[in-house]
């Protein structure tokens, strides 16, 4: 190890070979300026060596003496001039360097980086810290919210909430009673997504009982709800409704007997349902719905019950258009291609004539 002084603008290190009599060009770049080295060995050792390099002057070229080291060490002052630094070192000012020569290669440490490495490794122990108190604080919110994982009543637990992601600490499993999931989830602001991994609603005692009232409604930012596990409970009115943002909801699963009345009501962003079950019940309005799929209007119709009768199911006139309508060959007078509204189609005819006994209206 050798010390030596200096005060230095960029440390940069480059090592050369050092077999036999030749020459090496040597590019290097360090914070956008490049360097051109020329490199002339002594029966294997190097001699001297010469720099190019772009200075804010112009292109300046340095010539010095390489010491019997095997490589060489370009540094960058703040004059913009290059200095080589033999094996013994160079006192150039004040400041202490340390210089430790490894196998071809040379490289610099100051006081200052040695400073500067203990406060980032200072910083580290720090965040470390504080992402153990953040997990403490996390544990202990949660361990309260859920009362240890042990909390089974959910109705209301989550309304009025602002968060971005619910993240629970503890999967949601709504066992207490009936209506252990009513309102879960109402007015929150801020929540884009409910994702299947933190709920399991599933397990809700006597679903033929259970309701999830306003369990999902209101929630001014929520875009996707997955599969939550939401079981086909006696009452859905308003589960979904009034989600400006919905465009997602996996599956919803429905009994003949599922009270559904305006469950997806004003959800205008919605693009994709999954229905599983039977529909017997009106109520269901999706005139909102501008946005959605075919897959998902024929999920619903599909679903409606064979046997009910004096029932009623509302779409959306433009989205039965845009999902069913037809593009043809042909153009109209003003080089428009002919378009047939999927209300007029018969795809969309032949998929009403599967339910007769509803009224299926499109407004």
């Amino acid at each position: 190890m050798a010390t030596i002084k200096g005060k230095l603008k960029w440390n940069e290190f480059i090592s050369f070979p050092s077999n036999g009599d030749s020459e090496e060009n040597i590019t290097f770049i360090s914070n956008g300026m490049a360097y051109i080295g020329l490199v002339v060995y002594d029966n294997g050792h190097p001699g001297y060596y010469c720099v190019s390099y772009k200075s804010p002057y112009g292109v300046e070229t340095a010539i010095t003496e390489q010491a019997d080291q095997g490589v060489a060490l370009l540094q960058v002052y703040d004059e913009y001039r290059i200095m080589d630094f033999g094996e013994k070192g160079m006192d150039i000012d004040d400041e202490l360097f340390e210089c430790f020569v490894v196998p071809n290669a040379v490289q610099i440490y100051t006081v200052r980086d040695k400073l500067t490495q203990i406060a980032e490794n200072e910083q580290k122990v720090y965040d470390a810290g504080i992402e153990k108190g953040k997990q403490a604080e996390y544990d202990a919110f949660w361990d309260s919210v859920q009362q240890n994982g042990n909390r089974t009543d959910y109705s209301d637990a989550f309304s009025w909430w602002g968060c971005e992601d619910l993240n629970p600490k503890y999967k949601i499993v709504p066992t207490y009673g009936n209506n252990s999931a009513r309102g879960m989830i109402y007015r929150n602001a801020n929540l884009k997504r409910l994702y299947a991994k933190d709920f399991d609603l599933s397990q809700l005692p006597n679903p033929s009982s259970a309701s999830a009232d306003y369990t999902f409604s209101l929630c001014s930012s929520l875009e996707v709800v997955e599969d939550v596990g939401l079981p086909a409970v006696k009452t859905l009115q308003y589960s979904f409704a009034s989600n400006p943002a919905l465009k997602q909801v996996d599956v919803i699963r429905v009994a003949e007997e599922t009270t559904v009345k305006d469950l997806l009501i004003n959800c205008p962003e919605l693009i994709t349902v999954n229905i599983e079950g039977t529909i017997g019940q009106s109520g269901i309005n999706l005139r909102y719905s501008k946005k959605l799929s075919r897959a998902s209007i024929e999920s619903f119709i599909y679903a409606l019950s064979d046997t009910a009768s004096g029932q009623s199911i509302t779409f959306s006139k433009a989205a039965v258009d845009e999902a069913f309508g037809f593009v043809w060959d042909e153009v109209d007078e003003n080089g428009n291609p002919l378009f047939t509204p999927g209300s007029a189609s018969q795809d969309w005819r032949d998929l009403e004539g599967e339910k007769t006994n509803w009224t299926i209206t499109l407004v």
